[in-house]
């Protein structure tokens, strides 16, 4: 078996995956925009051969794969993947251009466009934050006043809450409007925790494992104003969340590739927010492999090499927080000798998830609720 990787480089977690796939007997062939030496030895050992080229010139690609199969003498690749939506469209080409089994690009709207997405919620009979596109001034203004303050404005294309402003009055909506590519989303703002379904599907489309974690109250539109992020993955899961998750996955398609749903809880009714398919950012996916003392790299690579996938139950939760530059009451060592079975791990993630996700990342575990509500309480206190 035959799969092409599209940046083994970033993030450095995910070179887990192309080693799994390596240890799982899968031939792994890459395409990235760092230098090969770059990555680690075991990294480029899992490698059968790597071409360093521009990956936002989708030209220059295709070039370098023709090559590469040239080369190395390849009929045809089995499977295209990335784990990253900012190349999912370049997957989708790749997989159209060579015949290679995957999402199209002609289907790829329901996966990267939340206008389209809002669409089929809609027509699955599923609750939907109220909005539309718009692309005007005026327009906009109209749709704010029928909504009501506060709303959201949003990419229709983006990645995690990149780009995403709560606008409270009429001055913040033409203060931020034409830094708002158009045309964007305006929503109602939803009340409720942010939650999400996360989780891992086979080749059939088949579930083969689930997962949900929970934003702190704040959620995270206030982490772009500054507030520190942190959120917990559960044990048990909710049952109506993964009956609403499992139907998403089956309308939006989603085979062979890693889900992350997200929802506003309101009281137990969930309401879509928007669908991924991709693995939840950044250090999420350890997160998950510490709750489950397990390994989803491995789980995935060994699903594609058509091997049998098993889980153990979820053992603990699993939470994080992430500090930004403010004066807090604990110190690392504080946390580490009030904490000591519980906290796994800190440190510096790349300057790309600062805004997002913190400057300084603390990882922990425990079997009780409570346990990880108290950690991240002191871990946020600030003097």
């Amino acid at each position: 078996m035959k799969l092409l990787y599209i940046s083994p480089e970033f993030p450095e977690n995910f070179q887990n995956f192309v080693i799994k796939l390596h240890e799982a007997g899968v031939d792994v062939y890459a395409v990235g925009s760092n230098d090969f030496y770059s990555m680690s030895e075991k990294v480029r050992s899992s490698i059968k051969y790597y071409i360093n080229t521009n990956l936002e010139n989708y030209n220059d690609l295709k070039n370098a794969i023709h090559y590469m199969m040239t080369i190395c003498k390849i009929d045809k690749f089995d499977y295209v993947e990335s784990h990253n939506e900012h190349w999912l469209y370049v997957e989708s080409k790749i997989n159209e251009d060579f015949k290679i089994p995957g999402i199209k690009p002609n289907t790829l709207g329901m996966w990267k466009k939340k206008s389209i997405m809002k669409e089929m919620f809609q027509a699955n009979g599923l609750a939907y934050a109220k909005g539309r596109l718009v692309g005007d001034l005026q327009d906009a203004i109209k749709l704010a006043q029928e909504l009501h303050y506060p709303v959201i404005l949003k990419p229709d294309i983006g990645v995690g809450a990149c780009g995403i402003k709560k606008i409270k009055s009429q001055i913040e909506l033409e203060q931020n409007f034409e830094k708002m590519e158009k045309p964007f989303l305006m929503e109602e703002c939803l009340k409720g925790t942010l939650v999400t379904y996360d989780g891992l599907t086979d080749k059939a489309g088949k579930i083969i494992y689930d997962s949900s974690f929970v934003y702190n109250e704040t959620g995270v539109l206030d982490y772009l104003s500054g507030n520190d992020p942190a959120c917990y993955i559960r044990k048990d899961l909710p049952p109506n969340l993964v009956k609403m998750g499992q139907k998403l996955v089956k309308i939006f398609k989603v085979e062979r590739k890693f889900f992350h749903i997200e929802f506003f809880d309101h009281h137990g009714v969930y309401t879509p927010v928007e669908v991924n398919s991709r693995p939840p950012g950044g250090h999420i996916i350890d997160m998950m492999n510490y709750g489950l003392e397990g390994d989803l790299y491995k789980a995935w690579a060994d699903m594609i090499a058509d091997k049998k996938v098993t889980f153990q139950n979820r053992k603990y939760l699993c939470g994080y927080f992430g500090r930004q530059n403010k004066n807090y009451k604990s110190t690392p060592d504080d946390l580490y000798k009030k904490y000591p079975k519980e906290m796994i791990t800190y440190f510096v993630p790349p300057a790309l998830y600062w805004e997002t996700m913190g400057k300084h990342i603390y990882i922990f575990k425990s079997e009780v609720e409570g346990t990880i509500l108290n950690i991240i309480k002191d871990g946020l206190e600030t003097i």
